[in-house]
């Protein structure tokens, strides 16, 4: 158990405040639109997908308990202790599922009370995982306060680190937006990169542009207006780019340093391969849409497609278009989802020459570098954080 600093103050929940709750609402109370969302928890911290009427938000606010602003609104069912702040916006909460403590804030911040509650352990007394969280055992919990200045410190320097997660997901997630748009784009040949134009043994005169979200400072080129490119692109069945391998069984192989992947990613490592990629993989039965590429040597299991033996046609750009595949569309059982390699092989894409294909998947690929970069800082300032709260919640390190 972790030591506190002497001149922290040990309260229950129940010394700091009461917890409530917002009136129920019943099902045929809700709409699939309307004024106000409504958050179930399902939805809690997520997008709301019912809402309430505005007279009847109003009554239930006007008459019963309605959070504050700043309040800790607290997930009581479920997967218990997700949080969120109340950011004072209309919105009306599931009952008893959602709940939030009407705190005393000469004793507790509701900022540091934000933090203290991402640091609480839900767990019963045996180190099981509570199921529902109840007031009496939710008001038997303890905390352990440092003075209310040292609270606004802890919470300001968390509340910092928390900016630059934020700031930084968001950026994350415009250059996943980015990469989208190119792929969109430079996979239909709705845009060509400079040297791919039409000019060369096609009529319309190709405009040069410039596209900053594409591939960095690339320099495209439009070329008419089909969506589905110019001329020099042709229609090729999968069948007549590549093999498609059939995964099996590698229990009998010893540990090793070779990847054995099957539908949801990395099982094991053994000593032999199947294949030294680049290969693309597909699933073979159960998750059929989530293609992936490899680079190097590589086991799968049956479940799993692996592909080799590219003709004219360069691995990663295929990757790129099994990913605008409507994989679920070409299902081929009633029951557990599944693909069978001569679906696939039927499969016709329009394709670029080889060059063309390199070039546009070294732009997407250079854009995929860049967001695992971000995403590697991303969790190392996670990882951070964690180890920040772990220091200042404890009073392990003190902030004067």
């Amino acid at each position: 158990m972790d030591a506190f600093p002497e001149d922290w103050e040990v309260y229950s929940i129940g010394q700091i405040g009461e917890p409530l709750m917002c009136k129920r609402i019943l099902k045929e109370q809700t709409n699939e639109s309307g004024d106000v969302p409504f958050y179930k928890i399902g939805t809690f911290g997520r997008k709301a997908d019912a809402y309430i009427s505005r007279g009847l938000f109003e009554e239930f606010r006007s008459r019963y308990s309605y959070p504050k602003r700043g309040d800790v609104l607290i997930s009581a069912a479920g997967t218990i202790g997700r949080l969120v702040v109340f950011d004072g916006q209309e919105a009306y909460f599931q009952d008893s599922n959602i709940i939030w403590l009407d705190n005393d804030e000469t004793k507790v911040l509701n900022q540091y009370l934000y933090l203290a509650f991402q640091n609480m352990k839900w767990q019963t007394e045996d180190g099981g995982i509570v199921s529902r969280l109840y007031n009496n055992n939710f008001k038997a919990m303890q905390l352990h306060l440092p003075p209310l200045p040292e609270q606004r410190r802890i919470a300001a320097a968390l509340g910092d680190m928390d900016k630059l997660i934020d700031n930084l997901s968001k950026r994350i997630e415009k250059k996943k937006a980015i990469k989208q748009g190119a792929m969109q784009e430079l996979l239909t040949g709705k845009k060509r990169l400079l040297g791919f134009s039409k000019n060369s043994g096609c009529d319309d005169e190709g405009v040069v542009v410039t596209q900053n979200g594409i591939g960095g400072d690339a320099e495209c080129v439009t070329t008419g207006s089909s969506p589905l490119g110019d001329g020099d692109w042709c229609v090729r069945s999968i069948k007549s780019m590549l093999k498609i391998g059939h995964g099996k069984d590698y229990k009998s192989l010893k540990p090793g340093d070779v990847p054995v992947f099957g539908t949801g990613g990395y099982m094991c490592g053994v000593d032999s391969f199947l294949y030294e990629g680049p290969t693309v993989c597909i699933g073979r039965k159960g998750t059929i849409d989530k293609p992936f590429y490899h680079e190097g040597k590589i086991w799968t299991v049956d479940t799993l497609f692996y592909t080799y033996d590219f003709v004219d046609a360069d691995p990663k750009f295929i990757y790129y278009k099994f990913l605008t595949v409507d994989w679920l569309g070409y299902n081929a059982a009633s029951g557990v989802p599944s693909l069978t390699s001569q679906t696939i092989e039927r499969i016709e894409l329009r394709m670029p020459s080889i060059e063309e294909q390199r070039a546009i998947a070294k732009v997407l690929s250079g854009m995929d570098a860049e967001i695992a970069n971000l995403e590697r800082k991303l969790e190392k300032l996670k990882f951070m954080k964690q180890g920040m709260m772990q220091d200042l919640l404890t009073g392990k390190v003190r902030l004067k």
